[in-house]
């Protein structure tokens, strides 16, 4: 099973577990982990931001997190590769 987060380009945050608010940072023991069934009933990609330009969340593929042993330099790129995936998925 890949661990699936929420990223909402409204709030530049990503989301909490059990939608229940926003952190900036992955490393929240609060962020929300999901399957790929549970982020989609969350995420509902034709509602836009409110300029209209980019879906208001996206689900981010974080397969990363499934990992039970992480380096030091690993967990120092997550941040930056997730939030460099959360763009990527937007601009789709």
């Amino acid at each position: 099973m890949i661990t699936h987060l929420i990223w909402s380009n409204e709030h530049r945050a990503w989301w909490r577990a059990n939608g229940a608010g926003y952190t900036d940072s992955i490393l929240d023991e609060r962020l929300g982990m999901y399957t790929a069934d549970e982020a989609a009933s969350y995420v509902h990609p034709q509602i836009k931001t409110s300029d209209g330009r980019v879906p208001r969340d996206v689900i981010v593929p974080a397969s990363e997190l499934d990992s039970a042993n992480f380096t030091l330099g690993e967990i120092r790129s997550l941040p930056g590769l997730l939030e460099q995936r959360a763009r990527k998925v937007s601009s789709c």
